[in-house]
């Protein structure tokens, strides 16, 4: 190995390239959706009669006025082009369904849609349920006024025939009990703004600490002189744990001190006894006696540690928590769950509440508990969400989640990469992404007493993960820990994160504080922004920023050069029908240079023992299959979806079939919609003149930000310089080498200006000092050697321990012996892995 001559930039690339298909094991790399990335064509998205919205007349639900509606992607709604969408209000509701979605007969309620005054919301379930039940049948259901509801709005329901219900203090929301005629003469009152009925929600489910840098945030000594000598830690500042409850007899969060509310709520759930206030019933030690989800949430948020001599812990071990139980956790349990902590926000100073919970769905802006987490956020409250556990199928985000005024978290593995379960967004397609992505596989935290779900499961060892809490977790502690994985548990990351921010300034508003943690998550290469939104969770970066206004994040404005687009291309969409055990084929044309292909199918499932359909897409011997189609919102509508990354240009085929029992199953309807989006590079010249693997590192390299064009030149022959190098790394190492800037600048030669964010995050990563930089000057300009490349990519890819053992044995270098004895574990990975071309 010639270790002085000075590598060329495409091999440095490609060597990236490696890495991350080796940490990440996707096949193949997209871009990182940072501000610099334009979405040409993917917003303002036109709304007409034959795009699929049905606008039902005298028996269904009316929308006056909706023909041509004008809906863009900031509204809230998702379109592939063969979606069938039911327009549900003016802030809109999400569909990545394909069928048309009709509301029958929901006995004369009228949408007026545009309309600052009556009803603009219609929950689909219940438009369904009301259209199959009798004339004389109860529905359980939640009335949304415009605002809080007076004494006329609660004459308003007496007229309608409502005698009671449940009312809130902080929420302007009614829950009754009512026929369908009472139903349709509320849905007229000009007062209300949404009906919906009850739902289930379900849980989207050594330690975590130091992949997110806490541990460097109780080490700080700035930050640990401006709060008073003491390390930062959450202190003073309460956390509102929406879940199942919490064990406050756990050592780790003792109630009283740690736990300074523990209450289970509970209502009448509509009866007509008169409009009462939900009951609360407070001052309970454990709350949490079945499922153990909630303790476990709140020993990640804020456990003291105590039962393990602090080898486990929360994020904040100084933040207070309030424990409300939602018993089943149904959205009228929610929903007083939130007003009583609106009631205690001032008291208890709640800044953060934690809501580990979610459905599959659409997202409406006019749903309950959206309009319930705004107030919250508008009364200076930070909601955090879990994204949801839905996997890699597209548009598969728990819409809780996407609201753009709460902070939605995807989950990642300890090693960095995206979590296989943690729901995706829709592509190119405004709010639908998750904020930001953290821990969420295999994290330990504490177990609630007795036999109860998340630690059983932990001890069974069906966890994603692989991994169960006999292999983890030492014998002295399992007593009082358990393991599990999801994005349960990754929401927590976040909002223990907010906790300390907050403690170093509390005058920060939640749209601020939402800022500062996009702005310091670290970026990760090979994955789009509706995976991981703008990347993995930094808590030293975001706290410091919180501090002091550290300039983290600036450098992702100038990420991409404006010669680099991402344009979606028109949409392909297809429908038809297959009897059980047939199947039906459709071929599409795929483009060079795109960057992922999301194929959606969805259909209106009738039969009882349902119709079960499957998705597959080939091209040239490759064949990806969906996943298990899941509901969107409402009973027999059905979807699944596929998202390829990097799909080669040219043709691919798409079979559907019905994998239906033929006794059982029946002919079944289908819409299938494909999105496409390409990279686009402007007046770039000479990508074409590279071989086909140099072109796929230098597309790459453009669209994530690795490097930009000298003028219309790619120029990717050229010899690469150290900043350049550092830079590549940098972002091409992912979560393994977070954001980082000291202090004071430790070159004189990169002080404070846009590169020194690449030259010190590496100088200073968790896996050392990368470029081996000494002294006052990094020598930036300088051609970066190619030792200094390999020391640099081997740490990155390998551990410490896989590259001292691999120093021992010559990989068949001629030169070996030149090469200083503590680089040569470095250089031998490095070879091994063909980082070095």
């Amino acid at each position: 190995m010639n270790k002085i001559a000075s590598p060329k930039f495409l091999p440095i690339i490609a060597a990236l390239l490696i890495i991350q298909l080796t940490i990440n094991g996707f096949a193949g790399i997209s871009f990182i959706r940072g501000e610099g990335v334009v979405l040409t064509g993917a917003d303002g998205v036109v709304l007409t009669g034959a795009d699929g919205v049905v606008l039902t007349g005298a028996d269904g639900v009316v929308l006056t006025g909706a023909d041509g509606v004008v809906l863009t992607g900031a509204d809230g709604v998702v379109l592939t082009g063969a979606d069938g969408v039911v327009l549900t209000g003016a802030d809109g509701v999400v569909l990545t369904g394909a069928d048309s979605i009709t509301y029958t007969r929901p006995y004369g309620v009228v949408l007026t849609g545009a309309d600052s005054t009556g009803i603009q919301s219609f929950d689909p379930d219940l438009a369904l349920l009301m259209d199959r039940l009798p004339d004389t049948s109860f529905i359980n259901v939640v009335v949304v006024f415009h605002s809080m509801p007076t004494t006329t709005d609660l004459n308003g329901l007496r007229a309608a025939g409502i005698l009671g219900g449940t009312q809130f203090r902080n929420l302007p929301m009614v829950v009754v009990n009512a026929t369908k005629r009472q139903i349709a003469a509320i849905s007229r009152l000009s007062s209300v703004r949404s009906i919906h009925s009850n739902k289930t929600f379900e849980f989207l489910t050594h330690d975590s600490r130091a992949i997110v840098g806490q541990n460097q945030v109780i080490s700080d000594s700035a930050l640990t002189e401006r709060n008073g000598g003491s390390p930062v830690s959450g202190q003073g500042v309460t956390v509102a744990v929406l879940d199942t409850g919490i064990d406050a007899t756990h050592p780790d969060l003792s109630y009283g001190t740690k736990v300074v509310k523990n209450v289970r709520v509970a209502d009448l759930q509509g009866l007509p006894l008169g409009f009462m206030y939900p009951l609360v019933a407070e001052g309970l030690p454990n709350t949490d006696p079945v499922m153990g989800h909630g303790t476990f949430v709140a020993g990640v948020i804020a456990g003291t540690g105590a039962a393990s001599g602090s080898h486990y812990g929360g994020v904040a071990p100084g933040a207070r928590l309030l424990g409300v139980s939602c018993g089943d956790v149904s959205l009228f349990y929610v929903l007083s769950g939130i007003d009583y902590i609106l009631s205690q926000r001032v008291a208890q100073n709640i800044r953060v509440v934690n809501c580990s919970f979610g459905i599959s769905g659409v997202f409406d802006a006019n749903d309950p508990v959206n309009i319930a987490t705004r107030i919250m956020h508008d009364a200076g409250i930070s909601v955090v969400f879990s994204a949801g556990n839905r996997g890699d199928q597209p548009n598969s985000l728990n819409p809780y989640s996407v609201a753009p005024w709460v902070i939605g978290v995807g989950a990642t593995t300890k090693g960095g990469s995206l979590s296989s379960f943690s729901s995706r967004g829709a592509a190119g397609h405004g709010i639908f992404h998750p904020t930001l992505v953290a821990p969420g596989e295999a994290i330990v935290s504490a177990r609630a007493f007795g036999v109860n779900v998340v630690g059983t499961a932990g001890l069974a060892g069906i966890d994603p993960s692989g991994q169960n809490d006999l292999q983890t977790i030492p014998a002295p502690y399992l007593l009082r820990y358990t393991l599990s994985s999801g994005t349960s548990f990754s929401a927590p990351h976040v909002a223990a994160t907010i906790a300390l921010m907050l403690q170093v300034n509390p005058g920060l508003a939640p749209d601020q504080i939402k800022n500062i943690l996009q702005e310091t998550a670290t970026p990760m290469l090979g994955y789009t922004r509706y995976e991981v939104g703008a990347g993995q969770l930094n808590t030293h970066a975001a706290v410091r920023k919180a501090a002091f206004g550290t300039p983290f994040g600036e450098f992702k404005r100038e990420l991409i050069g404006s010669e680099v687009s991402i344009a979606r291309e028109p949409v392909s969409s297809f429908s038809g029908q297959v009897a059980p055990g047939a199947s039906q084929t459709f071929n599409i044309s795929m483009p060079e240079d795109a960057v992922f292909s999301s194929v959606h199918m969805s259909w209106h499932d009738r039969q009882i023992l349902g119709n079960k359909l499957s998705l597959k897409v080939e091209r040239a011997g490759r064949a990806i299959r969906t996943n298990p189609a899941f509901g969107i919102a409402w009973q027999g509508f059905r979807k699944v979806g596929i998202s390829i990354a990097e799909p080669e240009p040219g043709e691919w085929t798409l079979t559907v079939t019905n994998t239906s029992n033929p006794l059982t199953g029946s002919v079944q309807q289908f819409a299938v919609a494909v999105e496409t989006f390409k990279t686009r590079f402007g007046l770039i010249r000479d990508l074409d003149s590279l071989t086909p693997a140099a072109r796929q590192a230098a597309v790459l390299a453009l669209r994530s930000g690795l490097m930009t064009a000298s003028g219309s030149r790619f120029d990717g022959d050229r010899f690469a310089t150290r900043v350049e190098a550092a830079r590549a790394v940098m972002l091409g190492a992912g979560a393994r080498v977070p954001q980082y800037l000291p202090y004071s600048p430790s070159f004189l030669d990169v002080a404070n200006n846009r590169n020194a964010i690449f030259v010190e995050s590496c100088a200073r990563s968790p896996r050392g000092n990368l470029f081996e930089a000494t002294g006052p000057h990094f020598n930036p300009n300088g051609n970066i050697d190619r030792l200094s490349l390999a020391v640099a990519l081997a740490r990155v890819a390998a551990s410490e321990q896989e590259a001292q053992s691999a120093g021992s044995v010559n990989p068949g270098l001629a030169d070996w012996e030149s090469i200083p004895e503590w680089a040569r574990g470095y250089v031998a990975v490095a070879v091994s892995r063909n980082l070095m071309g």
